[in-house]
């Protein structure tokens, strides 16, 4: 059919199939709406009688009703570009009038129509639909046409809403305010730097001398070489195995978000989701949750490891605010220029009828960013921080500065001062169960894992002192190691197959424990049975994870020790950190851009995570360039002129590089 035709032929269908249902109540009603308002919809009903095919795109925009509904399917989000591209300049009046399209995604109250027919659907259901108004029109003037056209079809007398401002959108564009012409500037800036730095790197190296440090802090050739830079040269102050345990980790908090982005998008099969959480395979995301474990329990082996070493050739002497120093200074250059791009160039990103949806929450950044900064918003703004992902690395910082209560003690007293740690661990792990107990939280809910702002995540996940048991244990862990780094132990072969099926067991425990309970018919989880859960699952991951590397240590790893020492973790590892503060962002904006439905599979799934972790890595290689590795060539700089003082600070090396 030639094109001219089938354009000709589409508006003639659409014209008719909306003519008797829809345009006539509209021209019979008598609403209190805006001049513009009422002047713009008359138009477009009348232009849609003539045939003209500008008005016709206004209803071609519109989401019809879907197929499939009692299969999940209850959203048809529309053609939002072809909503907000159409225009039309109405010529016969001065001066000149331009009616433009505002896409709006409306709130149908699915139950209230259908409960009669089909008396299986849940209360409160509603069915999402995109819905094309004039610009001139408010949301509430829509909310109003729709809810009396409700109202003579299907006879409801209450009034419901329908259509909010925060669901519509007007324009394609947003405009450049004083935010992204800052953040433009200061991106642009550090790339003109690590042009000029990279130009005198390579100039000064044909030349045949040496470049100053300073000059080639933001050095491609010199970051890049840092970044790529691989080694399976064994020494006793590495310990290698805990690379592919951080890049496993980070693998497994990103692949859990993408599915949970995934899960919350418009999926025309939504019921088949149901089926999926009863599968043994979706508990490695609705358990997802204790892979933050591992770096608890990563950065509390690192801190005892690194700092007993450092201890060592100051005899037992620290310079606490030297190492808050270089703490802070390792951390939060990535994190600012994160916050930068939220408050500003974020919202450029992409627009769709999920945008508002799934971006929204970086106008939280405008408000909690300071305890971002300060690494404080699991306390001072739960369930409003701005980068909720960095709960984490409050929570690490508040322990890594009451590091040296533990480090001190430890040094001189040793044994004594690690059995109170093992007291302190226990009192922590009471503390978690008591609070579940007293407030009978729910810890987990078979209908769905999601993540969800509640009263359980701000008092039993969020808090640092919530979270202090995998922390402990890789202090414990970290302490023996270190004692008997120059020594192999060795253990009789029964005992090495003992400790690995125990750790194996227990990291099988830590996923599927719960699996029962998401099973059809299966009895609620009760308060006590989460919280023996929650609290000793939070033991056992870490304990686990203490065999593995004990026994990689010690020679008993086998083919895990040869994957996890892998040389190509190397590279992956030093991106982690910059991995985890940008991978939600790239999530977000690749949820937010969705304009038409999914469907839902495991297949389906994994395709969307490689695409998302294909970017993640790409942007992180690109963070990673421009400001963790130059502020670490700076940081080196800086500190280098006080021998002293760096020795007496804890090791830069493996603290701050086994983050997530």
């Amino acid at each position: 059919m030639p094109l001219k035709s089938l354009d000709h032929f589409c508006i003639e269908f659409i014209k008719h199939t909306w003519e008797n249902d829809f345009l006539n109540e509209i021209e019979s009603l008598t609403l209190n709406l805006s001049f513009e308002c009422n002047q713009h919809i008359g138009a477009i009903v009348t232009a849609v009688k003539n045939r003209e095919k500008w008005a016709i795109k206004f209803l071609d925009s519109w989401g019809k009703f879907p197929s499939g509904v009692l299969w999940g399917n209850l959203v048809e989000l529309g053609s939002f570009d072809e909503c907000l591209l159409t225009e039309h300049t109405i010529e016969n009046q001065s001066p000149k009038e331009i009616i433009r399209g505002q896409y709006c995604l409306a709130s149908l109250p699915f139950w209230e129509l259908f409960h009669n027919i089909y008396p299986e659907l849940s209360p409160g259901l509603q069915l999402k639909i995109g819905i094309c108004i004039p610009r001139t029109c408010a949301a509430f003037e829509a909310n109003e046409v729709l809810n009396e056209i409700l109202s003579r079809v299907f006879n409801i007398t209450s009034p419901s809403v329908i259509v909010t401002e925060g669901q519509c959108t007007k324009s394609m564009q947003t405009k450049f305010d004083i935010m992204d012409w800052i953040a433009i500037s200061i991106f642009s800036f550090i790339g003109i730097l690590i042009v000029c730095s990279s130009i005198y790197d390579v100039t000064a190296k044909r030349r045949g001398s040496v470049p100053n440090e300073a000059l080639v802090a933001f050095s491609l050739y010199v970051n890049m070489n840092t970044l790529f830079r691989t080694s399976s040269k064994k020494s006793p102050n590495i310990i290698s195995c805990l690379n592919g345990i951080r890049c496993m980790s980070i693998i497994w908090i990103i692949f859990g978000h993408s599915y949970m982005m995934s899960l919350l998008l418009p999926n025309a099969n939504s019921k088949d989701i149901i089926d999926w959480a009863r599968t043994p395979f979706s508990m490695f995301l609705q358990c997802g949750t204790i892979s933050v474990d591992s770096f608890f329990f990563l950065s509390g082996l690192l801190l005892i490891w690194s700092g007993m070493r450092e201890m060592e050739k100051t005899g037992g002497k620290l310079d606490i605010l030297m190492m808050y120093l270089h703490r802070y200074i390792r951390l939060t250059p990535i994190v600012a220029a994160a916050i930068l791009f939220y408050v500003s160039l974020f919202r450029h990103m992409g627009n769709g009828p999920l945008w508002n949806n799934f971006t929204s929450s970086y106008k939280l950044c405008h408000e909690t960013w300071w305890a971002t900064l300060l690494y404080v918003q699991n306390y001072a703004a739960p369930g409003r921080m701005c980068l909720g992902h960095t709960w984490y690395l409050a929570a690490d910082m508040q322990l890594y500065i009451i590091s040296p209560l533990l480090l001190i003690p430890i040094f001189k007293w040793k044994k004594k001062a690690i059995g109170g740690v093992i007291v302190l661990g226990i009192l922590m792990v009471a503390y978690v169960f008591t609070i579940i107990m007293i407030n009978n939280f729910s810890v987990f809910s078979p209908t769905g894992n999601l993540g969800e702002d509640t009263p359980e995540m701000r008092k039993t996940y969020y808090p640092t002192h919530a979270r202090t048991s995998p922390w402990l244990i890789g202090i414990i862990v970290g302490y023996f190691l270190y004692n008997y780094k120059d020594t192999r132990i060795k253990m009789p072969k029964v005992a090495i197959i003992g400790g690995w099926i125990i750790a194996l067991v227990l990291l099988a425990t830590g996923i599927f424990a719960l699996y029962p309970k998401v099973l059809p018919d299966a009895k609620p989880l009760s308060t006590i049975e989460g919280a023996f859960y929650l609290t000793l699952s939070r033991v056992a991951w870490p304990l686990a994870l203490s065999w593995i590397v004990f026994a990689c240590v010690n020679g008993y790893g086998g083919l895990a020790n040869t994957f996890l020492s892998w040389p190509f973790w190397q590279p992956v590892a030093r991106l982690s950190y910059c991995m985890y503060i940008i991978h939600l962002t790239v999530e977000t904006i690749n949820a937010g851009r969705t304009k038409v439905n999914l469907h839902f599979s495991d297949y389906d799934l994994m395709l969307r995570f490689w695409g998302d972790f294909g970017i993640t890595i790409l942007v992180s290689i690109v963070a990673y360039l421009m400001f963790e590795s130059p502020m670490m060539g700076i940081e080196k700089i800086l500190f280098k002129s006080n021998p002293t003082k760096k020795a007496k600070t804890i090791s830069k090396e493996g603290l701050c590089e086994h983050q997530p």
